[in-house]
């Protein structure tokens, strides 16, 4: 009960901000949703025919760079005034604030039961640290809260064996943002095989359905457009400044060595994936000495942290806007609660922490000013605050035996049945 009282307090806190941010915007002649007229713009060249990739749609940067799947969606707001249209979907993402949100700590809960997060702090934190993302997603009208929303319910599904429902909604998110493709593998390692079914025939569907409408000969057209955008809008992630690629390049540079960053990163990905098949390796004769609820326990935890930590670091892959980083939502309220409650982190990890969510969440552009602010935009310290916030959580879960040590010990007191085999 005393849960739920929380949660209507901070659901009313919001509720207040986004309606006012909302009246704030009209008053001041701002309520535009670039994005969102992208997709609004594209619906109706669609409907008529006409070219929707390869035309900017509003700003001049306004390219629609997604699938042609993505408009189905829209097609309903196509048929409304720009100004209803734009308010509806205005406040949907609103309403995925609070709902994301509140699915993330009930799943996080689930999956983490010696993490505490009924502290109104943690949730204050957590929008505190997030809030110049949302305050640019609301601006903008993208589909980022969506789908972040999209996955921490599939997650949540497959933490409950549904993996149906998490391998269609899986693969809808892939027809918005390919890049979390990255989850294939991840859903393979740990045997979600009807998941990972079920999420390539939802793709192959959705990349196929449009020709329903447009017939397959100029569907295959769309497709080849689309794979063009892609390839032109990802055609300088050495020096796109949040991109792990670009850090890489920056830091080798110390040392005189230019080559691309994306040599390193299969260097760095194949290391990490020594470490962690080594990992699994040893943990296993760990947890033939364990209760069985104590191991199933274990493991959900080890699930749902890889999980987030992939979804997480999807935008240090790609050349991306700053709103797309609220796919690190779940993570933050995460590692917040985690670090808020525990007293044995030492205190130069807690300090690595709170240095990576500041830089992930600290760009005010107000307060800091112009010059400021700029700064850190081009030279990439969003995308180093998100490595650092993944970096340490998979230290904290995957790494720190003493911390995994305590975290197995814990689950003593609080055996859950778990749904993850």
């Amino acid at each position: 009960m005393k849960q739920n009282k929380y949660f209507i307090k901070i659901e009313w806190v919001l509720s207040f901000f986004l309606i006012a941010f909302f009246v704030l915007e009209l008053i001041n002649n701002r309520f535009w949703l670039n994005d969102f007229k992208v997709y609004y713009l594209a619906v109706q060249n669609f409907n008529k025919g006409l070219p929707i990739y390869g035309i900017p749609f509003g700003l001049d940067s306004g390219y629609y760079k997604y699938t042609p799947f993505a408009l189905i969606p829209f097609t309903p707001f196509g048929f409304l005034p720009y100004i209803i249209a734009s308010s509806i979907y205005y406040f949907i993402i609103a309403a995925a604030v609070i709902l994301v949100l509140r699915l993330s700590i009930q799943t996080i809960k689930f999956a983490f039961p010696i993490v505490d997060i009924k502290s109104q702090a943690i949730i204050y934190l957590t929008t505190l640290v997030i809030l110049t993302h949302i305050y640019r997603e609301l601006h903008m009208g993208n589909v980022n809260l969506l789908l972040t929303l999209i996955y921490v319910f599939s997650l949540r599904s497959l933490l409950y064996d549904k993996q149906i429902t998490a391998g269609i909604f899986i693969g809808l998110g892939m027809l918005f943002k390919p890049h979390f493709i990255a989850l294939l593998p991840f859903l393979i390692i740990y045997r979600k095989y009807k998941c990972t079914g079920f999420t390539l025939i939802t793709l192959v569907v959705g990349l196929l359905l449009p020709a329903i409408f447009v017939g397959f000969k100029a569907n295959n057209e769309l497709l080849n457009s689309w794979v063009g955008m892609m390839k032109m809008h990802n055609i300088n992630l050495s020096t796109s400044p949040d991109t792990i690629y670009a850090w890489i390049n920056k830091l080798f540079s110390v040392f005189n060595i230019q080559f691309q960053g994306t040599i390193y990163v299969l260097i760095l990905v194949a290391i990490i994936s020594i470490k962690y098949l080594v990992f699994i390796l040893l943990n296993k004769n760990k947890e033939k000495d364990i209760e069985t609820a104590k191991v199933r326990s274990f493991n959900r935890m080890h699930f749902t942290i890889t999980y987030l930590m992939i979804i997480a670091f999807i935008p240090n892959l790609t050349v991306t806007d700053s709103q797309h980083y609220l796919f690190c939502l779940p993570l933050i309220i995460l590692l917040i609660g985690y670090l808020l409650n525990n007293n044995k982190i030492p205190i130069t990890i807690k300090i690595i922490a709170i240095i990576g969510l500041v830089f992930y969440g600290g760009n005010w552009h107000d307060l800091l000013g112009h010059n400021l602010s700029v700064y850190l935009t081009n030279n990439g310290f969003l995308g180093a605050g998100n490595m650092i916030i993944v970096a340490i959580s998979g230290w904290i879960f995957l790494i720190d035996n003493d911390i995994i040590k305590t975290i197995i010990t814990s689950f003593k007191k609080k055996p859950i049945v778990n749904k993850i085999s």
